[in-house]
């Protein structure tokens, strides 16, 4: 099927950025690893239960709690919108999203198209959509100096345990391909690595 041959625009306006050199893609990992809780990988076959039964709101919701995303997200599935403009899917943030985590941003509603098209027929497609999506959201909420950058939008994905995803799913759509993928995979899995041996040997409190 042709789209899943088609490169991903998930831009919400022409104005996101759409490339990175090695040296900007490392320091992007560290800055974002700085700003956000660094989660180790969900397997593909979890991330593919929810969807694998159809239970489509259910898989929305695992991937809004496993980014730790608590303001309200309304998804639907549609193809006459996104296909105007070439798109799998996009979110609507508004300028003035409260700050991630305040009991504003609890409480606030965003708005989010993903195709029909690729929700009926490609399960890691559809979920990489939609932790990318999400991902906007978590950045624009935070202010980040990367909240244009669809490059560090992929990246987050990555950090908050979709990496896997985005492996098997580089070559059909997303941005980060090639060495910058490459560079961000390892990248992450050493910082994953050096989390989970600190927790190991972190001295367990008794209180």
């Amino acid at each position: 099927m042709l789209f899943l041959v088609v490169v991903l625009y998930i831009s919400i306006t022409n104005k996101r950025e759409c490339f990175m050199n090695i040296l900007q893609v490392v320091r992007c990992v560290f800055k974002l690893n700085s700003a956000l809780p660094l989660k180790n990988d969900i397997s593909l076959k979890a991330a593919q239960i929810s969807f694998a039964h159809k239970l489509y709101n259910e898989c929305i919701y695992e991937i809004k709690e496993r980014m730790l995303i608590s303001c309200k997200i309304y998804v639907m599935h549609n193809d006459i919108c996104l296909n105007k403009r070439g798109n799998l899917a996009e979110v609507y943030i508004p300028e003035k999203i409260p700050l991630y985590g305040t009991p504003a941003f609890k409480n606030y509603g965003v708005k989010m198209i993903v195709s029909l098209h690729v929700r009926n027929f490609d399960d890691i497609i559809y979920i990489r959509c939609i932790a990318h999506e999400m991902s906007h959201i978590i950045l624009d909420s935070l202010r980040s100096e990367y909240r244009n950058s669809e490059i560090a939008t992929d990246i987050t994905t990555m950090i908050l345990g979709f990496s896997q995803v985005v492996k098997s799913s580089r070559f059909n759509c997303g941005y980060i391909n090639g060495k910058n993928f490459w560079t961000t995979y390892y990248l992450i899995k050493l910082l994953q690595f050096k989390k989970n041996i600190l927790a190991l040997f972190s001295p367990i409190s008794n209180y």
